[in-house]
């Protein structure tokens, strides 16, 4: 998996990617030798792949999965176990569907079966559920929007037993488009998406709404399903503003610790205490010591900047941050930044 930049702007890339690369290992682990399934399904409703930077495909899901599944095979297969892979890719897009079963052709993973088909992932539950009979199966339902996944659709999917299902809830695109007065159609593909008209008059606008959003679509989501718990986890965004560079700084923080230790940490913690949601306040990270070449070039040039006096900013920072400050008033009188920010 690539580092951070390269997937500035394109988090739910890097999101997909990292569950594929941690979750979908450890689950197939668990499942493949400490449990009687003999055979694991992973089902990707969304597929793609979508502007691959390598000849290979290396960089999309697809490869991606299919060389995490390969692995998995061989190393259970070390330890006595034996169990049947199999993948299903669903795609929409006649040119990325093609691409598809290119990669699938020239990059087969021995002992892992493969099926790539094309059309609606909604249209095509039937043939999914049929190919996915008796098989543990991981349901990956990734999106580019709110539409393709209306609940009542994908009912059986989520209440399928021996399955786990991971939905990314778009929701920057829902919270545009979900208002009080909306064309009917749009407002119809959001009935789908709830699976009811319930939501209309009741998520309010301003303070209140992402969690009225979400709790609403849970709650749809945990009775059709017939779960007693659903979860969210939000999916912030790295590569933006200040956290990136608190990751780099968080980089070398470990890079020091398992230098003079020995000791490598396996995740990094940021702690946002201005965040008024405690439940958002904490941030993880993996560890990545291919980072830290990179995070320190990066520093490097800020001490640069330092030494040549280089204090200038290109934007102004945001009035909470210069509030905070134990600085704003050499900022004010320095005239570093312009004054309507350092006013508030």
């Amino acid at each position: 998996m690539k580092d951070y930049s390269f997937y500035k702007g394109k988090e739910q890339t890097y999101l997909k990617h990292l569950v594929l690369e941690n979750y979908l290992e450890r689950l197939s682990w668990i499942i493949g030798f400490g449990s009687d399934y003999g055979k694991i399904c992973y089902v990707d409703g969304f597929s793609g792949p979508w502007k691959s930077g390598s000849e290979d495909y290396g960089d999309t899901s697809i490869r991606i999965s299919l060389d995490i599944l390969a692995k998995t095979k061989s190393g259970l297969q070390e330890r006595g176990k034996s169990v049947k892979f199999k993948c299903i890719f669903v795609e929409k897009e006649e040119e990325q569907f093609n691409e598809l079963k290119s990669i699938l052709m020239h990059h087969p993973r021995s002992g892992i079966e493969a099926h790539p088909l094309h059309g609606e992932f909604e249209d095509l539950i039937d043939e999914v559920l049929s190919k996915a009979e008796g098989f543990f199966t991981l349901f990956f339902i990734d999106p580019s929007g709110w539409t393709g996944y209306g609940l009542k659709k994908i009912a059986r999917i989520v209440s399928r037993p021996n399955s786990e299902v991971l939905i990314n809830f778009m929701f920057d695109y829902i919270n545009r488009f979900l208002k009080p007065h909306i064309d009917q159609s749009i407002a119809r593909s959001f009935d789908d998406l709830f699976g009811d008209t319930g939501w209309r008059g009741q998520i309010p606008e301003g303070q209140g709404r992402e969690d009225a959003i979400l709790s609403y679509y849970k709650e749809c989501l945990r009775k059709i399903g017939g779960y007693q718990y659903v979860i969210n986890t939000p999916i912030l965004k790295p590569t933006e503003d200040r956290t990136y560079t608190y990751y780099q700084q968080l980089c070398i923080y470990a890079h020091i610790l398992e230098t003079r230790d020995g000791n490598r940490p396996d995740r990094l913690l940021l702690y946002w205490t201005g965040e008024p949601k405690k439940e958002h306040a904490l941030m993880s990270f993996p560890y990545r010591p291919d980072m830290v070449e990179q995070a320190g070039a990066h520093f490097d040039e800020v001490v640069k900047c330092i030494l040549n006096r280089q204090f200038t900013f290109g934007e102004p920072l945001e009035p909470k941050v210069c509030k905070e400050c134990d600085l704003r008033a050499y900022c004010t009188n320095e005239r570093v930044l312009p004054k309507p920010v350092i006013s508030t």
